[in-house]
């Protein structure tokens, strides 16, 4: 009888088993003593599926836990524990549900998208000595596509994410042999050099943005960038990124808090290169997916116009009391091309309130006379004994418009007054 193939165990006698299993007794017992055998969860998962497959027919034939764990002990040494073979009879559990000792991790472009977020928003923790690799994110497309990953790549059930009470997602992979092939600096740069769209993926998933701002004069400004305090990290994704033609540019920006680490910043606002990381490498996330592709296409068809800027309200509008860096929301449905103009415009006047100021006033443009004395009736307020060049008769002219009835006048004169001839700009402005 073939042990290792269970199609042959339903032609053996059920009877025998069960003689079998009296005389198994003495060789359990010669195993508890000296203690060589493995226990099922110490060996890898394919031998442990084998293990479930027969204790699940040994179970079916009628046999009990103990003797289905006498014989499995005697075909393959290995020891299943009584709650074990309960729990996988039982279907109350399954042998790729918990994490195992000995995976096979290959490098492959789901390792190297995990070995991204990794860089980014994931990390690596310990608690009572074991070890794993946790997720906490706003998106929860994002965990569970983390989990997911993870899971296809390690051979198990997909961790589930759960909640936390700051709003947020998160998810834990227990794994030894994960957590040391990405500790080791040297498999993270292999993945970087073999799969270097997706690796960038993971870590512009964690930690990119795309955002878009309409200036004063009323065009669109679009940024792509990506964060962080370590810039041997940016360095690397930084020229990774040129050798698939996208360029970036490398900027330190300032920390709200002191005694904190210099945070760094790639960004590129240049059209050319937005579309083109949209074309290789994008977004897993839904909701930053969405938004390139609504920037990207706006820029191929506009550019960074002012009809760009309207097109881009359409889809997204302006949330001033905003508690995230991020103002801009989008909309849940888009407006028409009429509604984003009358948009765009109330925009525009929130930006630039003093151009809707129409203060009525005459503008007179003098030539001064450098040698002009100061009138009488303001020696009395002139702070020096003379005037130099020029003041004589700006103060002259000043003093004659205030005289007219008028409150306020605005002069506009460049620099080095007194030095050189002089063209004097005087705005007076009526109550």
């Amino acid at each position: 009888m073939d042990l290792d193939n269970h199609t042959d165990v339903a032609e053996v006698s059920w009877g025998d088993l069960m003689r079998r299993a009296i005389e198994l007794k003495h060789i359990a017992e010669f195993l508890g003593k000296v203690r060589d055998f493995k226990m099922a969860r110490d060996v890898p998962s394919e031998k442990r599926m084998a293990l479930y497959k027969l204790a699940r027919l040994l179970r079916k034939s009628g046999l009990s836990y103990q003797q289905i764990q006498l014989r499995l002990l005697e075909v393959y040494g290995i020891k299943a524990s009584i709650s074990t073979i309960f729990r996988w009879t039982n279907d109350k559990a399954h042998p790729l549900n918990f994490p195992r000792k000995f995976v096979s991790i290959t490098f492959s472009s789901g390792m190297a998208w995990i070995a991204g977020v990794l860089w980014g928003d994931a990390s690596i923790s310990t608690k009572k000595g074991k070890e794993y690799i946790a997720l906490e994110a706003a998106d929860k497309d994002f965990v569970e596509r983390f989990s997911l990953t993870a899971a296809n790549a390690l051979c198990i059930k997909p961790p589930s994410p759960r909640p936390t009470k700051g709003g947020t997602y998160q998810v834990k992979v227990w794994c030894k042999d994960l957590v040391k092939f990405l500790s080791d600096e040297r498999n993270v740069i292999e993945l970087l050099e073999k799969y270097p769209e997706d690796f960038i993926r993971g870590f512009f998933d964690s930690e990119g943005c795309i955002s878009c701002t309409i200036e004063k004069r009323g065009f669109l400004r679009t940024e792509l960038s990506v964060s962080n305090t370590n810039i041997k990290k940016l360095e690397m994704i930084s020229e990774k990124l040129q050798y698939l033609g996208i360029d970036m540019k490398m900027t330190t920006l300032k920390q709200e808090k002191r005694g904190r680490r210099p945070l760094y910043k790639l960004y590129a606002i240049n059209q050319r290169n937005i579309i083109a990381f949209n074309q290789r490498i994008g977004f897993t996330i839904n909701r930053k997916r969405e938004k390139l592709k609504i920037v990207t296409d706006i820029l191929r068809n506009y550019g960074k116009s002012k009809r760009a800027a309207i097109e881009w309200i359409r889809y997204y509008y302006y949330d001033p009391n905003s508690t995230t860096r991020e103002k801009w929301r989008k909309r849940p449905t888009s407006l028409s091309l009429d509604e984003a103009k009358r948009e765009y415009e109330a925009h525009l006047r929130r930006l630039r309130p003093h151009r809707d100021m129409r203060i009525p006033g005459k503008v007179e443009i003098i030539d001064l006379d450098p040698g002009e004395r100061l009138d009488k009736r303001l020696k009395t307020y002139f702070p020096h004994k003379e005037p130099r060049k020029y003041q004589g008769s700006l103060a002259n002219q000043v003093y004659s418009m205030l005289n007219r009835g008028l409150s306020t006048v605005i002069i506009e004169c460049p620099t080095g007054l007194g030095k050189v001839p002089q063209r004097v700009s005087l705005c007076s402005i009526s109550d």
